[in-house]
């Protein structure tokens, strides 16, 4: 016969080799508590106060009566059982004394609850001791392993791991101290939160001018909840907000034709209200963009030798990059030099500038011939997904006229020669007017009529006959005359 005593309860263990008859339990007075008798299929068992209870187990023929309510030193003393009709007993000698030996057990925690499905907490408990070793064990959800110690000879300490699970919500961890035979508890209730996940693919890939939608769902389908706008960026760099369409506990953003403006990192941000909080939980899925090659720009430089440049972003990379002039492909010479390399590029996707991953190409040539035609450079890039080329058109001399530029000149030369052409004939039509407008200038002198009645020319001034009234003469008038009468 064997018992446990604790803060609140006392329990009775009495065991027979072969259970044939009834057992029954008395107290140190002699005080029948309880019985049980042996019948089939079932036990049949009783106790005569209300605090108390007893079983019988018949696979291991033992008998055991828990007492519960506040214990003290009245259960102390010599507890009996009996075990058929010839009296075949046990006896134990209950004492109640260790409980001063236990003080303060308490059980704390590394993480506050309800905790996270999944997470793993550690999990403490400390009792205060006095004199005697206390032996701490646990009762939490099949923990098995735990590390005990004492310290500073008054605070016996275990700690064991506790991966938090869904099936444990509601159930009680228990830390057990035990001085000798008494024993006393103390426990927390496990309040597990379903661990909140959205479901959302790592890489989604769209073929260019193709359509495509990515899904982002909530793993808690009770729970009340909602999503925020998606995030699109690129490389940390932010580009748009876009609202998707909710479905339940579903968010889905649609693009109908994927370009190149629409690669990046889209993040789909999400809410769930659990124990009257508010959890917020974001994830990033990537958008990778297949498509032909891309040329952003296109340069050359023309001095003693021949340089041309391409830079464009390529999606999977380019299988073929050749330079051809003007038809036919530029082969490997000793003046001859191709380079292909990763950089950096700058473009722009919805208004926002970003720094794109791409390449760039070079061919130069060394010692340029200028004999060779070099007016019609072109490079063709191609991938799985097809091909792109961009055509060059460079002079002899060294400059360089791409088509848009070259119809550009021809304009405004165009405008300059009218407007010249229109300038001079304005001018020499007004000068036409003036000419035929101007009076001439002359230079007459009249005088009073004098007795010689023929007229004479100045000496200096031709001028043309003018006919006057034939009832008056006028007589020449010599310079120094003029001279003096203006005096």
């Amino acid at each position: 016969m064997t018992y446990t005593i604790g803060e609140d309860y006392l329990r009775l263990s009495c065991k027979v080799d072969n259970l044939e008859f009834k057992v029954l339990f008395s107290d140190p007075r002699n005080n029948e508590q309880a019985f049980c008798l042996l019948s089939y299929p079932t036990v049949l068992c009783h106790h005569h106060y209300s605090n108390s209870s007893i079983n019988q187990n018949l696979s291991t023929n033992e008998t055991v009566l828990t007492i519960r309510g506040t214990i003290n030193a009245n259960v102390n003393g010599e507890w009996l059982c009996r075990h058929g009709n010839r009296f075949e007993r046990a006896t134990v000698d209950v004492k109640f004394d260790a409980i001063s030996d236990v003080k303060g057990l308490d059980i704390t925690a590394n993480q506050t609850l309800p905790f996270d499905e999944g997470a793993i907490v550690e999990v403490t408990c400390a009792a205060q001791i006095t004199g005697r070793f206390a032996e701490l064990t646990w009762d939490c959800a099949n923990v098995t392993s735990a590390k005990n110690r004492i310290l500073n000879c008054s605070t016996a300490q275990s700690k064991i791991l506790y991966k938090a699970s869904k099936v444990n919500n509601g159930s009680f961890c228990k830390c057990i101290a035990k001085i000798g035979r008494f024993v006393t508890s103390t426990s927390i209730k496990l309040n597990i939160r379903e661990k909140f996940e959205l479901q959302l693919i790592d890489h989604v890939r769209c073929n260019a001018s193709a359509s495509v939608s990515i899904f982002c769902d909530i793993n808690r389908h009770q729970s009340e909840s909602g999503f925020a706008p998606w995030i699109h960026s690129y490389n940390g760099i932010f580009i748009r907000y876009l609202k998707g369409t909710q479905n339940d506990t579903c968010s889905i953003i649609s693009i109908d034709a994927c370009s190149w403006e629409d690669t990046g990192q889209y993040s789909c941000r999400a809410w769930v209200k659990d124990f009257n909080q508010i959890l917020w939980k974001n994830e990033t899925t990537s958008l990778i963009i297949n498509g032909p090659p891309y040329i952003v720009k296109a340069s050359y430089k023309l001095e003693s030798s021949l340089t041309v440049d391409v830079r464009f972003i390529c999606f999977p990379p380019p299988e073929i990059l050749q330079w051809y002039t003007p038809d036919m492909p530029i082969q490997n010479q000793t003046n001859f030099h191709a380079a292909k390399s990763k950089k950096v590029l700058s473009l722009y996707f919805y208004g926002m500038n970003v720094g794109v991953d791409g390449y760039v190409a070079t061919y130069t040539i060394q010692h340029l011939d200028r004999k060779n035609s070099y007016e019609n450079v072109h490079v063709v890039i191609q991938n799985m997904f097809g091909n792109a080329t961009y055509y060059y058109s460079i002079q002899k001399e060294g400059i360089f006229f791409s088509r848009q530029i070259l119809q550009w000149c021809l304009i405004v030369l165009a405008v300059f020669v009218i407007s010249v052409v229109g300038t001079a004939l304005l001018n020499k039509k007004r000068c036409s007017n003036n000419e035929r407008d101007e009076p001439l200038d002359r230079a007459i002198y009249y005088a009073a009529p004098g007795s010689n009645d023929q007229p004479n020319v100045y000496n200096d001034i031709q001028i043309a006959v003018v006919e006057e009234s034939l009832d008056h003469e006028y007589l020449e008038i010599e310079n120094e005359q003029i001279e003096t009468d203006k005096d």
